[in-house]
């Protein structure tokens, strides 16, 4: 071939080639700069985020303190900054951002002690007039009543909404506890649930700070009724004085201050305290009321300090409070069991508290020591495997046999020290908690999305660890972006963004130390300090704050710096910003001992209990979040079909207003049980759950919300718990559980085979009126509750002998046929003498009774049933006491009351030992004999009816997903158990079922089971409700 055409052939082939080559690459090449750009937009708006979230919660100046009232609102302004940063950065601007949200299938924001979850979800529609406003429903005066109006239609659409806060929490049950944790993102917990067996079972609800006790590694040298000496990781924990600018009156200067009660910042000029208000004024606190005045312990203004109390082996916290107003004397108090004031005396304790020192280190330490301790003793057998509703998730790193709050040097909580933290069991197992939980939660918001949009496959990415470490590490956000296409294929990532400047939370690296005579501040350990008698506080406290001053009738905004004055500086050290390798990380003892760390152990440690225990300090008084939640249902018993009517009663009991929702969870999905719901509020459902949206109430306000709708579903029990969570509080109503109930007649052709009971009962003069009497009862209801026409036979053996010794048993007209039970009921009567426990003549005569039985109706079931209240006082029983158990099926051997019965004797009587009991509950032990050994039928004539309130035991295995299915369990003969040995046999049994006056068809089990009325699961047979109507009479006759 010539060149020349090879040439032609190559140009042919390869140039195509390379051109879609090229346009490939330059795609890939799009494609790649694409995702580079999304994925900085995509971290560029959750930086933002935060940055909003710090902005809403911080105090930037000293006008906006009460600026943080409510977190959810905070976190949906900062998701709203989300949402528009991303959508500017992707040039879509105004209203059209509302079109990124599709492409954000969920946010989560964690937080200190639970977390948000920003997504999708199906909302009913709401009316709305020509301009798109929301309308409400009016009442009969034409004023809207507050209530959302929903569309006529019944649609609904998928919304974006932030979900109920959800906290950190599990649930742990075995033999000592039932109890629910809460966690958090650093060592404090909050307990609530039962502790204890038997009498010492109690209800507790307990938080506070977990630490090491007694050890270099925590809290050490607690004393009872002392404050001093305690140290925290060997650093010497005392009263402090903190100082800071503070602008008011038109000025700027350092006061020192403490925390009162409230937790608020109370300066001291030298002569009396004050706050600032938000118009920077001083507020002087006033004259103390006096005591007995009913606002003594309200109006007037205490500081708090915690004294540790060891009462026999049990630690407690005493509460000290020292009044602050003038004219109270700085005297000391404590809050009595009434919760009235009373002078504390022991001021020995107290001796030189100064009037500018701060105390709230110091009882951090008391504080966590007692709670570590309560929690060391009461939860200590917690292991990882008790955990109830394990969420399962690609984080388990924790062995199921692992103790959970074994508190100690190996198992230490404090995230501050970060090598035992990451070997700590608690903190390990709590991450696993964290992760595992959002994941899953996470898992529904993505199917959710997928839902709204099935066009594009949602798939949730993995986090790894290293991520969720820093995503926990502080307050954070976690946004998914997915479905945007770039080139060739769909943007598929998230970002992580943490927040440093936060009042929720107390990191350990955002404490920095001021002190004398160095111009910068610094973050702990920095070999560039210079200065001494440093003193920590947060970073957030070291932010500028402002204020507007006029001059000649200018206004000008002025800045200052609260912890600057003329020997330090508002400047942050450059190597704490740049450069942490100067940092002393080592033995602290040694490294830390030499200037310029002789003091920063101290200052540290210090500083880090301070504003842990300021963080959280729950004093009565502050700022209330108190909620009052109960539900109740109008009948406890409903049958299948009924109307059913919830009231939820919450009343706001906090400070201020307070909006949030209602979340009424259930322990099986919505729409399995309850049809045509209509409530007196804005809702949506979610699974197991209808969420009651944006209840707001003024402060002492309370609202009723009613849930009505028909029971359908499953017949059983029905438990729901309604909740709330406001400033991340949850409040819980009791449980309430509704029992859904449906009749069935089962007409039986035959009833179970009849038996011979004989009883033999202890006469004696120990059997008083208020004993003898129950038995009396119990043995009439046992016979009356036997079938009449089934042949049965009945005796008894009423055994004594008199004061001489002498045999005095009773045996009536023994045996009696059942139909005879009113002559044996009045013959079984006795009047109680004194007399002597003589169980050979008991069991004699009970053994000719049940031979006389056996001779008329030899085929009965043979049952005897002994009873005693003392020990035997004649002896040579045991040759008939075996004679009775070698002809009867059944022997029962019952111990009564609490005196001296001989219990070996009675289990020697007894048949086997399953047959003893041990009760003053006679009524019960009868009730139980008879239901194992009778069956109760009463057999008027042949094809009997029995009204069967079945147990439902659920929509599982061959039932049959997705029906609603009643177990035909009864108790007749024909009790519909099924197994692999009589299968065949039930499967080709003939049933009628009518519904109503209706008959449906006689067929076989296994054709009613082919046709879907009939299933068989956990070994019964089920009969299928939804074929029937919600309200229908079923019958059901048993041909063979």
């Amino acid at each position: 071939m010539k060149l020349q055409n090879m040439t032609v052939i190559f140009i042919i082939i390869m140039i195509p080639i390379i051109l879609v080559v090229s346009y490939y690459i330059g795609l890939q090449i799009n494609t790649i700069t694409m995702q580079k750009n999304y994925t900085v937009k995509l971290q560029t708006a959750a930086k933002d985020s935060i940055q909003a979230l710090e902005i809403n919660t911080v105090e930037w100046n000293s006008a906006s303190s009460n600026l943080a009232d409510s977190k959810r609102r905070d976190v949906l302004a900062a998701i709203n900054t989300f949402t528009t940063s991303l959508a500017n950065g992707m040039g879509i601007g105004g209203a059209g951002k509302g079109r990124i949200q599709t492409y954000i299938p969920a946010i989560v924001y964690t937080m200190y002690d639970g977390y948000y979850i920003y997504s999708a979800s199906l909302m009913k529609d709401q009316d709305t007039d020509k301009d798109g406003l929301t309308q409400f429903e009016k009442d009969t005066s034409g004023k809207d009543t507050g209530n959302i109006k929903y569309n006529t239609e019944g649609t609904s659409s998928y919304q974006y909404i932030l979900k109920p806060y959800s906290p950190y929490s599990a649930r742990y049950a075995n033999e000592n506890v039932d109890v629910t944790v809460n966690y958090t993102l650093d060592n404090y917990i909050r307990v609530y649930g039962k502790v204890g067996t038997g009498d010492e079972d109690k209800s507790v609800a307990k938080e506070g700070y977990l630490v090491v006790y007694d050890s270099d590694e925590g809290v050490k040298n607690v004393t009872s009724g002392s404050i001093s000496g305690i140290k925290y990781r060997e650093a010497e924990i005392k009263p402090e004085t903190l100082k800071e600018n503070v602008y008011a009156d038109g000025n700027v200067k350092e006061y020192p201050y403490i925390y009162d009660q409230y937790d608020n910042k109370l300066y001291w000029n030298g002569s009396n305290y004050f706050s600032v208000d938000k118009s920077n004024k001083k507020v002087y606190l006033q004259n103390a009321l006096p005591e007995g005045d009913a606002g003594f312990s309200i109006t007037n203004r205490f500081r708090k300090i915690s004294i540790p109390m060891l009462n026999g082996s049990e630690w407690t916290v005493q509460k000290v409070f020292q009044i602050l107003n003038p004219g109270g004397d700085f005297k000391f108090y404590y809050e009595n069991e009434s919760g009235a004031f009373v002078e504390f005396t022991a001021e020995d304790v107290l001796d030189n508290v100064k009037k500018d020192e701060d105390y709230s280190a110091i009882n951090y330490c008391v504080e966590s020591y007692v709670f570590t301790r309560w929690v060391t003793g009461k939860l200590k057998d917690i292991k990882v495997g008790d955990m109830q509703s394990l969420t399962e998730g690609q984080y388990n790193n924790v062995e199921s046999e692992k103790y959970i709050f074994r508190i100690n040097e190996n198992n230490n909580p404090d995230p501050e020290n970060d090598t035992a933290y990451a070997e700590s069991v608690l903190a390990q197992h709590k991450k696993d908690i964290i992760i595992n939980t959002i994941e899953k939660n996470l898992s529904q918001a993505t199917a959710q999305a997928q839902e709204m949009n099935p066009n594009y496959e949602y798939r949730l990415p993995q986090l790894s660890y290293d991520e969720w470490e820093q995503a926990l590490s502080n307050i954070s956000i976690i946004a998914f972006m997915q479905g945007m296409p770039i080139g060739l294929k769909y943007y598929n990532n998230y970002a992580i963004a943490t927040s440093t400047l936060n009042k929720e939370f107390v990191d350990p690296d955002e404490l920095y130390f001021a002190g004398k005579d160095d111009q910068y501040y610094h973050q702990r350990q920095c070999e560039q300090a210079t200065g001494s008698d440093y003193v920590g506080y947060r970073s957030i406290d070291y932010v500028a704050k402002s204020y507007e001053k006029s001059d000649n009738g200018t206004t000008s905004t002025k800045y200052y710096y609260p912890h600057a004055n003329s020997t330090n500086s508002e400047l942050e050290c450059y190597y704490c910003l740049v450069n942490r390798s100067t940092y002393k990380t080592g033995n602290k003892e040694k490294e830390w001992n030499n200037s310029p760390y002789n003091s920063w152990t101290d200052s540290y440690y210090n500083a880090l209990a301070r504003e842990r225990y300021m963080q959280l300090d729950d004093i009565e008084g502050k700022s209330i979040t108190d909620i009052s939640i109960a539900k109740n249902v109008d009948e406890t018993t409903k049958y299948y079909g009924k109307t059913i009517k919830y009231e939820i009663q919450v009343t706001n009991k906090s400070t201020g207003v307070k909006t949030f929702d209602i979340v009424d969870e259930f322990n099986k999905n919505i729409n399995d049980f309850i049809s045509n719901i209509s409530i007196n509020a804005s809702y949506r459902i979610e699974d197991e759950k209808i969420i009651i949206e944006n209840v707001t109430l003024e402060a002492g306000a309370s609202k009723t919300i009613t849930i009505e709708g028909n029971v359908i579903g499953n017949v059983g029990i029905y438990k729901n718990t309604a909740k709330v969570t406001v400033d991340e509080k949850e409040f819980k109503s009791t449980e309430v559980s509704v029992s859904v109930v449906k009749d069935v007649t089962i007409i039986a052709n035959s009833i179970m085979k009849p038996a011979n009971v004989v009883f033999i009962i202890d006469a004696s003069g120990s059997m008083t009126n208020s004993k003898k009497r129950p038995v009396e009862n119990a043995v009439k209801s046992f016979v009356n509750k036997m079938d009449i026409n089934s042949d049965s036979m009945i005796g008894f053996s009423r055994f004594r002998s008199d004061i001489l010794g002498i045999d005095a048993t009773k045996r009536g007209k023994s045996p009696y046929k059942i139909e005879d039970r009113e002559s044996f009921i009045e013959d079984f009567k006795w009047t109680t003498i004194p007399g002597w426990t003589n169980f050979k003549d008991g069991l004699r005569v009970g053994v000719d009774i049940m031979e006389d039985m056996i001779k008329e109706k030899p085929n009965n079931k043979k049952i005897a049933i002994f009873l005693s209240d003392g020990s035997d006082t004649k002896g040579k029983y045991s040759g008939y006491a075996s004679k009775l158990k070698e002809i009867a099926d059944e022997v029962f051997a019952i111990k009564y009351g609490k005196f001296d019965t001989n219990e070996t004797t009675l289990k020697e009587i007894a048949s086997k030992q399953e047959n003893y009991y041990n009760s003053e509950n006679i009524e019960s032990i009868f009730n139980e004999i008879f239901g194992s050994t009778i069956i109760n039928i009463d057999r008027k004539i042949e094809g009997s009816t029995l009204i069967s309130k079945a147990e439902l035991i659920g929509s599982e295995g061959e039932a049959g997903e997705g029906n609603w299915w009643i177990s035909l369990k009864n108790d007749s003969e024909f009790d519909f158990r099924i197994d692999d040995t009589n299968e065949s046999e039930i499967a080709n049994r003939a049933l009628i079922i009518k519904e109503d006056e209706t008959t449906r068809g006689e067929k076989t089990i296994g054709e009613w089971s082919r046709e879907g009325y009939i299933g068989k699961a956990n070994g019964y047979i089920y009969l299928n409700l939804s074929k029937f109507g919600a309200e229908s009479k079923i019958t059901i006759e048993i041909k063979n």
